[in-house]
């Protein structure tokens, strides 16, 4: 089965739900919950790795932009699995 390039679409999801689930004051957050389950995908990582991942993209400077698109891609498909088996 051939890999799929993730989407800029995928890769907000993502930082949405990260997000959505550390956020807890009344700052409103864009609902793009549908990317993933319109897709049947679900991304499992646990809440450490997730901050982890997110606060490095965060910190990272626009120079390297390519690098850091590359490393989220990876990551992205080192833990994309199938909505059934979330």
């Amino acid at each position: 089965m051939r890999t799929k390039k993730l989407t800029v679409k995928e890769i907000e999801y993502v930082a949405f739900s990260f997000a959505k689930k550390l956020m807890t004051w009344d700052e409103p957050i864009p609902a793009f919950f549908y990317l993933f389950h319109k897709n049947k995908k679900w991304i499992r990582m646990s809440n450490i790795d997730l901050y982890n991942f997110a606060k490095g993209i965060a910190k990272s400077r626009p120079q390297s932009r390519e690098k850091i698109t590359i490393q989220i891609q990876n990551t992205l498909k080192k833990y994309i699995i199938p909505l059934n088996k979330a």
